[in-house]
C-alpha cells in the first residue's frame, strides 16, 4: 500500500503550489450565514461499515476494551492471506463493520485499518467507506487507499476524481495525480507532475520511466510490476512485457486489477483470476464472467499458452446439459492439486454447488460437493446434497459430513460426536480427533470425555504461545474486535490448529465474547480439514 509520509518544509509547500496549478481547486463551501437548517455531523471513518448481505456483523462496540496502540499493532499484524475462509471472514467482519473505537483519537490505528482493508483485497468495501466517511475523503491517507481499490475495481476516472478532491500532500498522490494526466494524454502535464513528484523526494523510476507511454509516447518502456493496483493499472494499460512469474509479489488490490481487466494478457489474466478467487477477494459472479473472457481471448496455434485445467474446468463444465455439470463440478474438486485451487474453483462453481439437486448424484460426487458447500459457508446447500445421499455412501464418510453440518447449522454437537464416534470403527484415530473439535463447542458426557487424552497434536504448549495469551487476555477484557483479528491471525499461524489445547482456547475465546456463528465455522473447517 502507498507511503502514509506527509511532505514538510518549504520544498514540500513549493511542490504542492506547482501541482495544483494542473487541476482545477474544488468549489468553495458556502459561507456558515448562508445555511439555515441544521448541518448534521458527518460520519467519521471509524463509524462506517461495508458488509455485505449474509456477512459476519460485529456488534457496533467491537473495540470497546482495545486501546488504539494495540489495535494498530493487530491490525498491521494482519496477513495478507488466510488459507481458511472462516479466518478470513472473521477478520473481514471485525475491520468492516461499523463502530467507535474506545479510543477515537488514535489515527495511527484509523489508517492501519483501512490499509488493512486494502491489504486483503476488499476493494469494493474500502472504496464505499471512504465515499460513506466525510472525514475519510478529506483525509490524504484515505484517499490514496481508496483511490488505490478503484485502480483494482477499474474505475480509473473515479481514482482521478479522489484525487482531485484532497489537498496532494503525500508523494502517492502526486504520482497518482501524474498518472492520471498521462491517460487523459497530457504529456505536458505528467510531465510537469512527475516534476513535481521528484521535488518531493519520492523516487519511482519504473512509474516515471513507464507514465509518458500512456500519454502516446514511444519506446518498450520498462519490464511490468504489480506489487500496487498503480503499478499494476499502468502495467496493463501500457501493455508492458512481463516478467518471469510476474505476480509472484503481487499485492492484492493489483492482482485484482489484473483479473478484472480484459487489457490484461489471457494467460496473465487467468493466473490472476485464480489467485484471487483462492483468496476471496472476487465476487464470484463477476469472477466467472470474467474467466468466461479470458476463455474467449485465449490465443491458439503454434506458441500459444497451455491453458490451466481450472480454465480448462471452465470451457467443460459451461458446455455441459444443467443436470450433468455438478457431476462435472465434484470431478474437477477432486482433481485439483491443493487446497487453494479447491477454493477457487468451489467459488467460480458456486451456482452448480448451491443449486438443488437434480437427481441423485453418485456418493463421491455429493459428498464433494456438500464439503465445498460448507467450506464455502453455504449450510443450507450443503443440507441439500446431504438429503440426495444414499446408503451405499461410506459411514464414515457420511459421519464425519454429518458432524459437520451439525456445528454449521448449530446443531447439537454431542450427538454429533456419539454418531461419529459409533461410525470410526474403520479410523479410530480420525474418529477421535472429530469428537476432540465437537468437544471444544460445548462440554461431553464423562464416556467420551475419556476419549479425549490421546487426540493433543504436536503444537506449542499453551503457556509458550505469546499470542494466544494475547488473544486469551483480549477476551477476558470483552474486547469483541480484538479476539476476532486475534483468532484470525492464529488460525493462520503453521501448527495451531494441530495443538488441541490451543484450538480449544480458540474456540472459547470466540465464545466467550459472544461470536459463536464463527466459533462453528472454525469447528467445521477443522472437522472437514
Amino acid at each position: 500500500m502507498p507511503l502514509k509520509r506527509r511532505l514538510s518544509g518549504l520544498a514540500g509547500a513549493a511542490a504542492l503550489a506547482a501541482c495544483a496549478m494542473l487541476w482545477n481547486a474544488p468549489a468553495a463551501w458556502p459561507q456558515a450565514s448562508t445555511i439555515e437548517s441544521t448541518v448534521l455531523t458527518p460520519l467519521s471513518a471509524w463509524e462506517v461499515g461495508a458488509l455485505e448481505p449474509g456477512a459476519l456483523a460485529l456488534p457496533n462496540t467491537l473495540w470497546v476494551g482495545s486501546d488504539g496502540a494495540t489495535l494498530a499493532g493487530v491490525f498491521a499484524g494482519l496477513p495478507n492471506t488466510f488459507a481458511s475462509p472462516a479466518a478470513r471472514r472473521l477478520a473481514l467482519g471485525a475491520l468492516l463493520s461499523p463502530a467507535m473505537p474506545s479510543d477515537a483519537g488514535t489515527f495511527k490505528a484509523l489508517l492501519e485499518r483501512y490499509e488493512a482493508i486494502g491489504r486483503l483485497g476488499a476493494a469494493q468495501a474500502l472504496a464505499d467507506m471512504v465515499r460513506l466517511s466525510g472525514q475519510a475523503r478529506a483525509e490524504p491517507n484515505l484517499a490514496v487507499f481508496a483511490a488505490q481499490a478503484e485502480l483494482a475495481l477499474q474505475h480509473p476516472s473515479e481514482a482521478c476524481r479522489r484525487a482531485r478532491e484532497v489537498a496532494p500532500s503525500l508523494p502517492a498522490l502526486l504520482k497518482l495525480r501524474a498518472f492520471c494526466l498521462a491517460i487523459a494524454g497530457d504529456a505536458a502535464g505528467a510531465g510537469v507532475a512527475i516534476d513535481v513528484a521528484r521535488s518531493t523526494g519520492a523516487a519511482d523510476k519504473f512509474l516515471y520511466a513507464a507514465l509518458p507511454l500512456l500519454a502516446g509516447g514511444a519506446g518498450a518502456g520498462p519490464p511490468a510490476r504489480y506489487d500496487s493496483a498503480l503499478n499494476s493499472a499502468v502495467s496493463v494499460t501500457a501493455k508492458l512485457r512481463a516478467p518471469a512469474k510476474p505476480l509472484a509479489d503481487a499485492s492484492n488490490l493489483a492482482l485484482i486489477n489484473v483479473a478484472t481487466s480484459p487489457q490484461a494478457m489471457a494467460s496473465l489474466r487467468a493466473e490472476a483470476l485464480v489467485t484471487a478467487l483462492a483468496r476471496g477477494m472476487l465476487d464470484p459472479a463477476a469472477a466467472r464472467a470474467a474467466a468466461l473472457e479470458t476463455l474467449k481471448a485465449w490465443p491458439a496455434g503454434r506458441g500459444a499458452p497451455v491453458m490451466p485445467p481450472w480454465l480448462r474446468a471452465l470451457r467443460d463444465v459451461d458446455a455441459a446439459a444443467a443436470p450433468l455439470r455438478p457431476a462435472k463440478v465434484a470431478d474437477y474438486l477432486a482433481r485439483a492439486p491443493n487446497a487453494a485451487e479447491r477454493l477457487a474453483l468451489g467459488r467460480l462453481f458456486l451456482p452448480e454447488i448451491t443449486a438443488p439437486p437434480l437427481a441423485g448424484p453418485a456418493p463421491a460426487s455429493g459428498l464433494r460437493l456438500a464439503r465445498s458447500a460448507l467450506i464455502l459457508g453455504e449450510t443450507q446447500a450443503a443440507q441439500r446434497w446431504r438429503a440426495v445421499l444414499g446408503s451405499e455412501t461410506s459411514p464414515a464418510a457420511l459421519a464425519t459430513l454429518d458432524a459437520a453440518l451439525a456445528v454449521a447449522s448449530g446443531g447439537d454437537s454431542v450427538a454429533a460426536a456419539r454418531q461419529r464416534l459409533a461410525a470410526s470403527v474403520t479410523d479410530v484415530a480420525r474418529g477421535q480427533r472429530d469428537v476432540a473439535l465437537l468437544s471444544t463447542l460445548a462440554p461431553l458426557p464423562q464416556d467420551l470425555q475419556a476419549l479425549l487424552a490421546s487426540t493433543s497434536g504436536s503444537g506449542a504448549p499453551l503457556s509458550a504461545n505469546p499470542s494466544l495469551l494475547a488473544l486469551l487476555a483480549a477476551a477476558d477484557r470483552g474486547a469483541v474486535g480484538e479476539t476476532a483479528l486475534r483468532t484470525a491471525i492464529l488460525l493462520t499461524e503453521a501448527g495451531t490448529a494441530t495443538d488441541s489445547a490451543t484450538f480449544a482456547s480458540l474456540v472459547g475465546a470466540l465464545q466467550k465474547v459472544g461470536l459463536a456463528s464463527a466459533a462453528r465455522a472454525i469447528v467445521t473447517e477443522a472437522i472437514l480439514g
